[in-house]
């Protein structure tokens, strides 16, 4: 009889577990702006087990420096137009050792929007291993690969991509020149309203990975 006792009580605690789990899931889930439904679902499938326990473990981390944490989603995902062959890259969780490195790179980027050069951003690439640079045809040697360097989109009040995004980028470059050397910062602007942003070394580029293509130094 006690025998029985014992294993409705395991049943019971391992229910309620199972339970606060998918609450706490839930909870992480609940605010998250996703790109499409398919991507939700890949994310929702990647997002259970170890990988919920170290990324929940991981945003956490981060929460105790920054004033407004990144989703779960955002801090993993690596968003590309070449994913085929490389799906098992789609999302990834940067070892603990690289943990720190992308918090000068976030704080950044609150102080950007703190300044008003923009309303909100969106994540699109932050940590990724050396053989997803490679699997995605990224740079060789890619600042991503330390987790140090964040990839975003700039976006307005209704949290969609500005159709002004000149006169953003302009903004941004105004603050690289007056102040981006007192925050060693790296600012990388594609043609594809994508931009680059880390704090090793106070340094801009363009199209194509090139200096000289950089809006920041082509109008000024």
């Amino acid at each position: 009889m006690l025998k029985i006792i014992t294993f409705w009580i395991m049943i019971s605690q391992f229910i309620v577990l199972t339970a606060c789990h998918s609450r706490e899931d839930a909870d992480q889930l609940k605010n998250i702006t996703f790109p499409d439904k398919t991507t939700e679902q890949q994310f929702k499938n990647w997002y259970t087990g170890n990988n919920r326990i170290l990324l929940d473990e991981y945003r956490s981390y981060l929460a105790k420096y920054l004033k407004n944490t990144p989703n779960v989603f955002q801090l993993s995902y690596n968003q590309s137009n070449e994913l085929k062959g490389c799906e098992q890259y789609q999302f990834t969780i940067p070892p603990k050792q690289y943990w720190k490195n992308i918090i000068n790179s976030l704080k950044l980027i609150e102080k950007l929007q703190m300044n008003g050069l923009f309303d909100h951003y969106r994540i699109v690439h932050a940590y990724s291993p050396k053989q997803a640079n490679a699997c995605f045809s990224n740079a060789i040697e890619s600042k991503h690969d330390s987790n140090s360097a964040v990839d975003i989109q700039l976006l307005n009040e209704q949290q969609q991509i500005y159709h002004n995004q000149g006169t953003k980028i302009k903004e941004l470059c105004q603050f690289w020149i007056e102040d981006g050397r007192e925050y060693r910062m790296g600012l990388g602007i594609y043609n594809n309203d994508t931009l680059h942003i880390d704090t090793l070394g106070y340094r801009t580029w363009g199209i194509g990975r090139s200096t000289k293509r950089s809006p920041c130094l082509v109008d000024n």
